[in-house]
């Protein structure tokens, strides 16, 4: 197999400030047709597309991907679809990104999502898959109203699980999470359309008095957080 690796991964202590320039070093981006399963709001995708990619293709679900045009680089397809039932044809993208999404997946679907994401791919693609580590002050904050410990362990089972891809590359690296006060963290955290079903008043109290622990004097919140990064390989023909 050819390594498409054009750099080496980074250590598990290396604070990467952007992901997607850090990822386009390793995997093929320029050039490249490259898909986002999971795009939220699409800054990674229009990242992805400054980065050289010839074309980005971004999914996700209905209400979350962007319905606009404006801001959109040109070059950046979005479009409402599910991650275990891509609506895409067979093997066209050079490159996957899952970039934390794969837990928001119901569990029962996510053995599914990964084998879309290896049928979409080209021979000798990549898939990229990075989970967010479930420990640390920022995990805990958000347990009251959004407790992924389970589903982050089921996705890394999907993983490991995986028959379709070939594991290449497995390894770590932090990223910095940022909040300027609780109100930053309740509006991009607790009203986040990722959080499914009602958040209780006890939960947002519960949310607060634990920010409030890890806070700063000035009530601001910084960690660096721990991220899990996986590269499958779809076998050349």
């Amino acid at each position: 197999m050819k390594d498409i690796m054009t750099s080496g991964p980074p250590t598990d202590q290396k604070i990467i400030r952007d992901e997607a320039a850090m990822l386009a070093g390793i995997v093929p981006v320029a050039g490249c047709h490259v898909l986002e399963v999971g795009c939220g709001g699409g800054a990674f995708a229009r990242k992805l597309a400054s980065a050289g990619a010839v074309s980005v293709i971004a999914i996700d679900l209905p209400g979350v991907v962007p319905e606009s045009d404006a801001g959109k680089p040109a070059d950046v397809a979005f479009r409402a679809g599910r991650a275990e039932e891509l609506p895409l044809d067979d093997e066209v993208s050079d490159t996957c990104f899952m970039m934390k999404s794969l837990h928001h997946v119901p569990n029962p679907q996510m053995d599914q999502a990964l084998r879309e994401a290896a049928r979409v791919l080209k021979p000798g693609g990549a898939l990229v898959v990075c989970e967010p580590v479930a420990e640390g002050a920022f995990d805990e904050m958000i347990r009251p109203f959004h407790d992924e410990r389970e589903v982050r362990r089921q996705a890394q089972e999907a993983l490991d699980r995986c028959t379709v891809l070939s594991a290449k590359h497995d390894f770590h690296y932090l990223v910095p999470t940022d909040y300027e006060s609780f109100d930053d963290f309740r509006k991009r955290m607790i009203e986040s359309p990722t959080v499914t079903g009602p958040v209780t008043d006890q939960a947002r109290r519960a949310a607060r008095e634990r920010y409030e622990v890890h806070a700063s004097e000035d009530g601001s919140f910084h960690e660096d957080r721990r991220v899990h990064c996986r590269i499958l390989i779809k076998p050349a023909l």
